[in-house]
């Protein structure tokens, strides 16, 4: 899976919707340091792999 920065998606998108295809909602912005608390909080069993992407894809 390939992770991309703000920037570059959102750089992305704007030339995907000028081509006149859909795209789908935006991912939210998650700093470095929240994955990889996220994943630490995973990895020591203290989430879910399922309250983890959650997280990641922009839930509580």
């Amino acid at each position: 899976m390939v992770f991309l920065s703000g920037a570059v998606r959102s750089r992305l998108t704007e030339v995907i919707m000028r081509r006149t295809f859909e795209v789908g909602e935006p991912e939210p912005e998650i700093s470095e340091e929240q994955r990889r608390s996220i994943l630490a909080d995973l990895s020591s069993g203290k989430l879910s792999a399922e309250e983890a992407l959650d997280i990641l894809r922009g839930g509580s």
